[in-house]
């Protein structure tokens, strides 16, 4: 039933995601959402655009590391606005000219990281056959770090994404640090909530974009 929802729902269309879709330029200052793979990059991002109605737009969000692999125009990225820009730079590696992109995008956005225990994230990536090693990944969470340290960021604790208790907390912390009201009531991350109405929201998202009625991008048909 995934499989087949997968094929004729793709997480990559038009509506959610650039590219394939194309940006229409807001004002405003772009959210960088900056992270390790599982660790919580898209219930941040549906955080966000849930409670953020400013970023919610049409595709949803920008996927910086599938511009600079695909050896995209970059020009539409610079000034593009309310936008919520994903990266896993530079656990997925890029050319030293790409990074002068990644770092020029970074200066003009509000960086906005996910942090989760190595264990945790080591674990999650085994089960979508990640060939690297525990020490391998110590070594990208160490690059990460590194790349990122001189920048102004907002980190983000992956438990606290999934806690209804902490996510206003952390929706309090994104409005202070983007000047921007989020909205009330807030809509948190649906927890011990059944399947088939998972399906139906990540369904909605791919089907309808920034009007469903609540945004959920992570890209397999699961929890």
């Amino acid at each position: 039933m995934r499989k087949i929802l997968q094929r004729m729902f793709p997480h990559n269309n038009r509506k959610t995601v650039a590219p394939p879709g194309i940006l229409c330029k807001q004002i405003g200052k772009p959210i960088l959402v900056s992270s390790l793979m599982r660790s919580g990059t898209h219930l941040l991002i549906d955080l966000v655009l849930n409670n953020f109605s400013e970023y919610r737009n049409t595709p949803l969000y920008i996927d910086l590391d599938q511009y600079l692999k695909k050896g995209l125009s970059v020009n539409e990225l610079f000034g593009c606005g309310n936008y919520v820009i994903k990266t896993h730079f530079p656990q997925v590696m890029h050319s030293a000219k790409d990074i002068i992109v990644i770092r020029k995008l970074a200066s003009e956005s509000y960086i906005i990281q996910p942090q989760r225990d190595i264990a945790s994230i080591s674990k999650s990536l085994k089960k979508f056959s990640y060939l690297g090693n525990f020490e391998d990944l110590l070594l990208e969470k160490n690059t990460f770090e590194e790349f990122w340290k001189d920048y102004t960021t907002l980190q983000v604790n992956f438990r606290d994404l999934l806690s209804k208790e902490n996510g206003e907390s952390i929706l309090a912390d994104i409005e202070a640090f983007i000047s921007q009201p989020h909205r009330t009531p807030p809509i948190l991350p649906p927890l011990n909530t059944s399947i088939p109405y998972i399906y139906i929201i990540k369904l909605l998202t791919r089907l309808f974009g920034e009007k469903a009625p609540i945004i959920n991008t992570t890209i397999q048909f699961s929890r």
